[in-house]
């Protein structure tokens, strides 16, 4: 028995020694890893900003860095996801383009296009972009009320009812608009 534990020992010890050889052989793997975990960041980070293509391109780099099985696995499902998102990415830049324009009409039709789960939603929502087109269709049609336009007004209200029907602003100045209108009607020619 003393034999057999000493042979065990001697084992164990054998055992031992690769391990402690372990680390030094994986240095150039775990850097490897720090480098895929780096990768996988930046490109998170550039999906989170909107821009599909270089996250794309930064994953699709990490395939010649030798991932280990669970690093392919959380590459593969962030390539997944930026790909669904790139049809929604031409309208998220209508969307910019018509906010800068302060032609908040287009930029709303655009925003329409985007659904609510897309990540260029989320974007244009904490950015307060999605407020802001809201508003800003919302002021037009008042200001369209205010100039007897209500062919106009009428329109900007019911593209902001389509998006948000229980948008509180639009239904009040719909309801402003119909006072206008019945207003208008009730007063001799």
């Amino acid at each position: 028995e003393n034999n057999a534990n000493n042979t065990t020992a001697s084992v164990n010890t054998t055992e031992t020694e690769p391990k402690e050889t372990t680390p030094k052989e994986t240095t150039p793997e775990s850097f490897s890893n720090e480098k895929i975990a780096e990768g996988i960041a930046a490109a998170r980070t550039r999906l989170e900003e909107g821009d599909v293509d270089k996250a794309v391109g930064i994953l699709e780099g990490l395939e010649y860095a030798n991932p280990s099985a669970s690093d392919k696995e959380a590459i593969g499902n962030l390539i997944s996801k930026a790909r669904k998102e790139r049809p929604f990415q031409k309208d998220f830049i209508i969307v910019k383009d018509n906010l800068e324009k302060e032609n908040f009409l287009e930029a709303l039709r655009a925003l329409k296009n985007i659904p609510s789960h897309s990540l260029f939603y989320k974007l244009l929502e904490d950015n307060g972009q999605r407020g802001k087109i809201l508003t800003g269709v919302l002021d037009d049609a008042d200001a369209a009320i205010a100039d007897n336009d209500r062919a106009r007004a009428k329109t900007l209200i019911d593209e902001v009812l389509a998006f948000d029907p229980e948008n509180e602003d639009a239904i009040a100045l719909q309801e402003k608009l119909a006072a206008k209108v019945a207003s208008n009607n009730s007063k001799p020619p």
